[in-house]
């Protein structure tokens, strides 16, 4: 038998419909699964060229700063308490704001060890 490497990453990556099975109720707008695609890549450019804000404490101060862009936030944070000020905040600043399914593959485009 050969297993390559990339079989079982396959079966141990869960799909865009799991993932979205596991987002919180404040989750929308929510991206489609081309749009998540997009919006990652969208994410990892940004990211390589520090033109990033991650967390909510740091997109909070940001705000206040006056920065603007467009806000891409986890849709599976629990509790939801910790994000559920943001979409008031952002309507508010007027910056338009999406939910992906996942923080772990949010993390991983923003090239962050740890989801915040």
């Amino acid at each position: 038998r050969n297993m390559t490497g990339d079989d079982e990453k396959k079966k141990t990556t869960p799909s865009y419909e799991e993932r979205v099975t596991a987002v919180n109720i404040i989750s929308k707008p929510l991206a489609s699964k081309k749009s998540t695609k997009k919006l990652h890549k969208l994410v990892k450019k940004a990211s390589a060229q520090k033109h990033i804000r991650r967390g909510v404490k740091e997109v909070v101060k940001g705000l206040r700063k006056g920065d603007r862009g467009l806000a891409i936030l986890a849709g599976d944070i629990y509790p939801v308490d910790v994000v559920s000020h943001l979409p008031f905040l952002l309507e508010e600043n007027d910056v338009p704001y999406i939910f992906v399914p996942s923080k772990q593959d949010l993390g991983a485009a923003a090239s962050t060890k740890r989801p915040t």
